[in-house]
Order: structure tokens, then sequence, then C-alpha cells
């Protein structure tokens, strides 16, 4: 049983990296659009700053 919840708890990790990484490329892609820092206007959750 714990070898499952260790496989699932590594999962969860490698999703929530790749989330992590998925927003700030969307960022990173805005920012080159724009021409600017979108630092402080970027929403966090959907790494966009369009409403």
């Amino acid at each position: 049983m714990e070898i499952i919840v260790h496989i699932l708890s590594g999962f969860a990790k490698a999703a929530n990296a790749l989330y992590i990484i998925a927003v700030g490329r969307r960022i990173h892609a805005e920012e080159q659009e724009i021409g600017r820092d979108l630092t402080y206007e970027a929403n966090p959750f959907t790494g966009s700053h369009k409403s």
C-alpha cells in the first residue's frame, strides 16, 4: 500500500512541476509578444494578463 502512495505522490509532484513550467512558458510568450515585463500584471493561475 505504501508503494502506491509513493507512486501517486510522485505523479502529483510531476504534474505540479509541469503545470508551473507551462504557466511560465505562457507568461514568457506573452511578454515576448507584447515586448514588456508582465510580472505584476499576469494572473498566476492562468499565466495570462488577458481577461
